[in-house]
């Protein structure tokens, strides 16, 4: 998984949600619901040693819709030389 275990998801409208398996739910239910594609076009990297800043632009495919907005993510190095995200947040362009 691309998340650290204490990694933490932001979504709007929701309450954070704290830990891998928690995220993996969220989104295994945003799948279950019709999620089919997450387009990112990333605008600006940020590197600061062993963590990096990611600003993006998405599309996502929620069955007939396109949904578009930005996100930040935090990645973070880990010991085994993987980065995996440990804060997800973002928010859409229009409301749904």
């Amino acid at each position: 998984m691309v998340y650290a275990e204490d990694a933490r998801l932001m979504p709007s409208n929701v309450p954070m949600l704290a830990g891998r398996a928690g995220i993996q739910s969220f989104w295994q239910a945003r799948f279950n619901q019709g999620l089919s594609h997450i387009e990112k076009t990333p605008i600006e990297i940020q590197m600061l040693g062993l963590t990096a800043i990611e600003m993006s632009r998405y599309v996502v495919t929620v069955g007939e819709r396109k949904v578009q907005g930005k996100d930040i993510l935090v990645w973070r190095q880990g010991t085994d030389g993987k980065w995996r995200i440990v804060a997800d947040i973002w928010n859409n362009d229009h409301p749904l």
